[in-house]
């Protein structure tokens, strides 16, 4: 066994031991492909094939090889990537492209292609995070579900909104729009499917019963003329510590805590709206969640301990106030090892940690730090 066969032996068995180092591996290999290669057109173009034809047929051999292992390799990394978190992008339409999180870089993703009126509006595209082997749960404006499979989505390595396709598997009617969507559980069994609409209102459906009624197309909710969903969320998984609360914040600033086991079968006025507001978000304070954050239309982000967001009793009544001024966009609980995404109405996508706020006594008391400086229209949380 000569040494490059040793060396690609031993290559071949570190990405099988990890599959994380494949595409390390895989650009060392094509590197000596491309040089083999060059080698052996050398060897061709030089008039010595008759004295020299034993080492062109062995880099030729070479190669072969190479291309074969790196055929082997790409395999491995394919697995990796289809793993890999990634921000699953969907307008109200039903055109859909997803861009892999870890790759993503600032300021690449251009709206300029979308319709002009698009840029006006204040949640022009819908995400969620996934992977590329995971669902999402699509809500929309007839109140029907539909699942689709993050396959189906197209992935763009550059953030080029050129390459996003309608998605024929939402099989969309006449008059329907996607209203909101959210990643399904993948290994951790949900209990709950809750929706909040515009208008305040909250549903809670047993994720049993949820799955009979996708499955026969029954619509999830039905929502009155003007309202509309503007929130999903698998709630009570079995890596959360069980079903917590539900905290809704409206684009006015105003908020509510309550426990989602609290909301009526029927579904329950979550929280009053003064005249002129409406709900810009919601999310599960799941019970093991250390913090809740808020992010504000125009980049700015406030962070609260979990213990120290107060809670009502059931959906209604007195709700808080954020400081003044602070505008929602919307709101996740999770940790402060986390990060997060924003796309700008002009198009620009930012990523940052959310280590950089610094948790606030109140949400009243909290103080915005503003991290973006420009308007945004989508979010995420991983």
């Amino acid at each position: 066994m000569d040494f490059l066969t040793r060396d690609l032996n031993w290559l071949l068995n570190e990405a099988r031991n990890d599959p994380a180092t494949a595409t390390q591996i895989i650009e060392a290999l094509a590197g000596r492909v491309e040089a083999l290669q060059t080698q052996s057109d050398t060897a061709r173009a030089e008039s010595l094939v008759l004295r020299r034809s034993g080492q062109h047929q062995v880099y030729l051999e070479q190669i072969q090889r190479l291309k074969a292992d790196l055929r082997e390799l790409r395999g491995y990394a394919g697995v990796r990537s289809a793993n890999t978190p990634s921000i699953m992008m969907l307008t109200s339409g039903g055109t859909g492209l997803q861009l892999p999180r870890l790759l993503l870089p600032t300021s690449l993703f251009s709206l300029a292609n979308l319709t002009r009126d698009s840029l006006r509006d204040a949640r022009p595209i819908h995400w969620a995070a996934s992977s590329r082997l995971g669902q999402l749960l699509v809500i929309l404006s007839s109140g029907r579900a539909a699942v689709l499979n993050a396959l189906n989505v197209p992935l763009s390595e550059q953030s080029d909104w050129a390459e996003a396709r309608q998605l024929g598997q939402l099989a969309l009617r006449k008059g329907e729009r996607v209203e909101a969507m959210c990643a399904m559980p993948d290994q951790a069994e949900a209990k709950m499917l809750v929706i909040v609409t515009r208008q305040g209102l909250a549903k809670a459906i047993p994720w049993s019963l949820f799955e009979a009624m996708l499955a026969s197309g029954q619509p999830i909710i039905s929502p009155k003329d003007g309202d509309g969903p503007v929130w999903v969320g698998a709630c009570g998984r079995a890596d959360s510590g069980g079903v917590g609360d539900l905290f809704i914040v409206t684009r006015n600033g105003r908020w509510l805590r309550f426990p989602i086991a609290s909301i009526e079968p029927g579904g329950s006025v979550g929280i009053p709206l003064q005249i002129g507001d409406e709900v810009a978000g919601a999310t599960e304070i799941a019970p093991n969640a250390p913090f809740l954050f808020v992010l504000s239309i125009e980049g700015a982000l406030i962070a609260v301990a979990n213990e120290a967001v107060q809670g009502n009793k059931r959906p209604g009544g007195k709700t808080g106030g954020l400081p003044k001024g602070f505008l929602p966009l919307g709101c996740a609980a999770g940790t402060r090892n986390q990060s997060f995404m924003t796309l700008s109405l002009d198009g620009n996508i930012s990523q940052s940690p959310l280590t950089r706020a610094l948790a606030a006594p109140s949400l009243a008391e909290a103080r915005p730090l503003n991290l973006l400086h420009q308007r945004l229209c989508a979010w995420a949380v991983f």
